[in-house]
């Protein structure tokens, strides 16, 4: 019986299936690659163009004497008109190869044809570089042009603001001439050299950053447009007609300066002028690995690495786009504006003792402190996640998101400060592990040989750590285990699983029930190191290779995949008996759910959008369109409000007491877990909180309910302890960035390559941006929106960052405001700021200052009176305000006590002025709620100062019933806020006011 053949991929002839590999790897003598040692990178198709081309691989120059080597601006490419002879090309391979440790080669696909048609396709450009100018900021109410829709005076009113740049004759005479468009990079910058990576572990890597050169007005003006139409995320056509009405304007008023420039061309030269290089990686189609040589030719699998047309000129069937680490650094420390908000950590201490709000009050930090021996040693956590760019799509790609750890928590997680270091093209890739090796590559350079920037400011040295990694749950457990269906399945613990069928009925799965008041010890960290198969760790974990490897908490846990995605959905699931095989003490009727649905929806005008972070949706029926935000939501607010309401209603108040209790100890732990700050008396409530819910679940829940997140949350507590508060280390930033992206995707054909360049261009507008700030100095962060026209400042007696300020203030009189009597409760107030005085009508100035909003603590607030023209709910308020709780009694001494209290804010002045709501009681949950929605009339007037104010507050309103909808009808209001916990707050009594 003869074994099947197979055509070999360089000659072509017939081989015996089991001789093809070795065959194509050394004995074809057709096969540029037979010798290993002097491979010969393969010759990639040209572009039709005079322009220089890169070679196929990394960036490397023409001819390399040493392995240290400086690059202009053009050393990264070949003429079109040199003769690419296979002497030269084995030299630069030869070179590479003493380049790279382990043999590790980059390769650089720039094959045309797999650039994407229906993208916007950013050209392969050489290592130029070209400053520009600072732009006029736009706000974003100058541009209101809806897509498609082609409005003359949004365009206008955009032309004009474009116009009113200032044009003297000094600016005028640093514009670029762009009369030849090869022409039009005149900035360049001799002698720049790039990342250097050598096989010397003792070099550092080298990477220079040009200085800031004049900048052009005409770039300026053109790519203030284009970001502006980036936010906007405005079409080309309606792009092409904004540009084209602009350009007209300048040319009828014969203003100085150029044209604004085309799409393409600000988005060519915003690239070029942006130092880091991308480079490619080739790839399996099925995702089964990263070819990290130039030997391999096909995969495991069975798939080719190359396309078999157009041979010997090689091109892969799929590429990776990466953005080396090292050099996105490098660009962040040669900005004077970012560097200076770099935190020291060799000598970082908490702010507050005994209070955990950031990773450097952690446990794990202060082990590790001495890893960041430099001012500008820095500490960074990496994030992977999985995105679908299309709807009803099977499309799946993976993001590589990096945090800075060094920036305050305010500036860390915006947009302009996380570095993507790559996408993964649509493929979920199979082993991670291969994936992210150019990632470790760099990773073990910048940690023991440290990093050396090159900038107008002088020369930086410093070292990088990576010091956790979080996201996905399951794309994280697949860096620690090949199945995550093992015996012992959490990575942090090893506790054993049982193994039981699926609620769902479909096959079985491992569930974990475990001990009922043991919590097993975090695994040894010999475990990731060395591998422990007996433990369902099969292999040795790549990041147990850095020095800031420290075990099991290494790989974090994220709130929005464990507490949203998982467990409150696994909540509603509960209370919807969805499990057709199991059945639990938390299923609510139809009914009360269609209630609680229906409830939750028709309350969206009485809860301030802007405020909590979700959306309140109808849970019933559309549960399948909920974010991880808005479980989140569901499971702080409307659980201990709603739906413990109802399951008192159903089950009668006796018996459903302990399942209240279970939900609200669920409920406590998790708020806790998700504040910013975590101070030790919480650290204990939020332990107890989780370990009451745990043996709830343990002695009534099926086993076969206990999935992995369940036990996930036991670990929470010490995880705040070892690292830091979950909101800290959470996958929301890496979710605005994955965001960001999936507005922008296009193209079905080829996402990856749409990916890629967009993600080329995205970075370089941040580098754009920092080269202004840093030639005209920071901007203050404004929402202008937001901002007043006015601002009269406050003197406040409370703990805060930022003053308090009345927004858009006007002088009145106390007269003018007879309707609600004013003078009456002004002279209550004072006479209760000054007991001893004997204060009257009279007393009582006319002249008071009157404030249309009200900005403290960095949150506007409206009020009745003078509240813009808008749906959202933003003058209800939750108050704390300290009263006498004796004062019903005579002559007995004064025993005060901070109460909570709900109302709506009539106006704003030199104090603050309020409508309290009568009747505020607590639920069995420990919920605020009462009679009373917005716009009642039975409350309470009353005058206190703005410190009182402790947040926004929404109303959930839901009719409670015993038998349907229709019959026995009572209304309850519930009062939520952000930060609520249940059971923490005194509810004040009117009466004491």
């Amino acid at each position: 019986m003869r074994v099947k053949t197979k055509d070999c991929f360089w000659c072509g002839q017939p081989i015996f299936t089991a001789n093809l590999k070795q065959h194509e790897d050394n004995k074809c003598e057709k096969n540029p690659y037979a010798d290993p040692n002097n491979p010969v990178p393969p010759k990639k198709r040209q572009r039709r163009s005079t322009r220089n081309v890169s070679l196929p691989g990394p960036s490397v120059p023409t001819s390399i004497s040493t392995t240290s080597f400086d690059m202009t601006h053009d050393s990264l490419a070949l003429s079109m008109n040199e003769p690419m002879v296979n002497n030269n090309v084995s030299n630069v391979a030869e070179s590479m190869y003493d380049y790279y440790d382990d043999d590790f080669l980059w390769e650089n696909d720039n094959n045309m044809d797999n650039m994407d048609n229906n993208s916007n396709t950013i050209l392969d450009v050489d290592n130029a570089s070209v400053t520009v100018s600072s732009p006029e900021s736009l706000s974003n109410d100058q541009l209101q042009v809806s897509t498609g829709d082609n409005d003359d005076e949004s365009l206008s009113a955009l032309a004009n603001d474009m116009m009113d740049i200032d044009h003297d004759n000094e600016m005028e005479d640093n514009i670029i001439n762009n009369n030849n468009e090869e022409g039009i990079f005149e900035a360049h910058y001799e002698n720049q050299s790039s990342v250097m990576m050598t096989n010397n572990d003792g070099e550092p890597v080298k990477c220079s950053v040009p200085p800031i050169r004049e900048f052009d007005e005409q770039l300026k003006r053109s790519v203030e447009l284009y970001q502006i139409i980036q936010e906007k995320n405005i079409t080309d056509d309606a792009y092409a007609q904004i540009l084209k009405f602009v350009n007209d304007c300048l040319t009828s008023k014969k203003l100085a300066g150029k044209p604004i420039l085309s799409k393409h061309m600000a988005e060519t030269k915003i690239t070029e002028m942006y130092p880091v290089k991308p480079v490619y990686y080739n790839y399996c189609p099925n995702g089964c690995r990263l070819y990290t040589d130039y030997i391999s030719v096909a995969c495991s699998c069975g798939l080719q690495r190359y396309k078999t047309t157009n041979l010997p000129n090689l091109q892969a069937v799929s590429s990776m786009l990466y953005k080396p680490l090292a050099q996105q650094l490098a660009a962040l420390i040669a900005s004077d504006s970012k560097r200076e908000h770099l935190m020291t950590l060799s000598n970082r201490e908490s702010e507050e003792p005994g209070v955990r709000e950031d990773f450097f009050d952690g446990d794990v930090y202060k082990t590790r402190r001495s890893l960041f021996n430099g001012d500008l040693d820095i500490a960074i956590s990496l994030f992977i996640d999985g995105f679908t760019p299309f709807r009803k799509s099977k499309t799946n790609m993976t993001i590589f998101n990096i945090i800075i750890l060094n920036l305050p928590p305010k500036e860390r997680y915006k947009n302009e400060n996380m570095i993507q270091v790559c996408i993964i093209l649509p493929v979920k890739p199979k082993s991670m592990d291969n994936f992210l090796e150019p990632l470790f590559i760099e990773l073990r350079k910048l940690q023991k040989a440290g990093l050396e920037v090159k900038c107008s400011s002088g020369v930086f040295r410093l070292n990088v750590h990576l010091m956790l990694t979080s996201g996905d749950i399951v794309a994280v457990q697949e860096l620690v285990y090949h199945s995550y269906r093992a015996l012992y399945g959490c990575r942090i613990c090893p506790i054993r699983t049982i193994n039981a069928v699926s609620p769902e009925g479909a096959g079985n799965g491992n569930y974990f029930r475990g001990s009922r008041n043991v919590l097993p010890q975090f695994r040894d960290i010999g475990q990731f190191i060395d591998g422990a198969p007996a433990f369902s760790i099969k292999k040795k974990t790549k990041f147990a290779e850095l020095e800031s490897f420290h075990g099991a908490l290494f790989f974090g846990l994220d709130e929005m995949h464990l507490i949203g995605a998982n467990v409150s959905k696994r909540v509603w699931e509960m209370i919807s008996g969805s499990f057709k095989n199991s059945t639990t003490s938390f299923e609510l009727g139809t009914s009360k759910r269609q209630i609680i649905g229906s409830s939750v929806e028709s309350s969206a005008n009485t809860i301030p959008s802007s405020i909590f972070e979700g959306d309140f949706r109808n849970y019933y029926t559309k549960p399948s369109n909920m974010r991880s935000v808005d479980w989140i939501c569901f499971l702080l607010f409307v659980v201990p409000t709603m739906v413990c309401d109802m399951l008192e209603l159903q089950l009668g108040v006796e018996q459903a007491e302990a399942v209240v209790d279970a939900l609200v100890s669920l409920v406590t732990g998790c708020a806790i877990a998700l504040s910013w700050k975590i101070s030790e008396d919480d650290l204990v409530k939020m332990e107890s909180s989780f370990v009451q819910w745990h043996q709830y679940m343990h002695d009534t829940v099926p086993v076969n309910v206990y999935s992995s997140n369940m036990h996930y949350l036991q670990h929470i507590p010490e995880i705040v302890k070892l690292l830091e508060p979950l909101r800290c280390i959470s996958a929301r930033s890496m979710e605005r960035a994955i965001g960001f992206f999936k507005k922008r995707i296009k193209s079905q054909k080829n996402p990856g390559v749409n990916a890629g360049n967009i993600l080329r261009r995205q970075q370089a507008c941040r580098y754009y941006n920092s080269l202004l700030e840093d030639k005209e100095g920071p901007e203050e962060d404004v929402d202008y929106e937001q901002q007043p026209a006015t601002a009269y400042s406050i003197n406040c007696n409370y703990e805060g960052d930022d003053n308090t300020q009345l927004w858009n203030y006007f002088e009145s009189s106390v007269d003018n405001y007879i309707d609600v009597n004013l003078r009456h409760y002004l002279v209550k107030f004072w006479r209760r700021k000054f007991p001893n005085h004997i204060i009257n009508y009279d007393d009582i100035t006319d002249n008071i200052i009157v404030g249309r909003r009200l900005y403290m603590n960095e949150t506007v607030y409206d009020a009745i009176k003078t509240k813009r023209k808008t749906d959202k709910l933003c003058h209800f308020v939750k108050m704390d305000i300290e009263v006498d709780i004796k004062k019903a009694r005579r002559n007995a001494p004064v025993d005060l006590q901070v109460q909570t209290f709900f109302g709506e804010v009539i106006m704003y002045f030199v104090h603050e002025y309020n409508d309290i709501l009568n009747g505020v009681d607590l639920n069995s949950a420990g919920c605020p709620c009462g009679p009373y929605t917005i716009g009642h009339t039975g409350g309470k007037r009353y005058d206190v100062e703005v410190e009182a104010i402790r947040s926004h507050a929404g109303i959930l309103s839901m009719p409670l019933t015993t038998v349907s909808i229709t019959d026995n009808v009572t209304h309850r209001n519930y009062y939520i806020y952000p930060k609520m916990v249940p059971k923490t707050i005194i509810v004040g009594d009117v009466g004491l006011l």
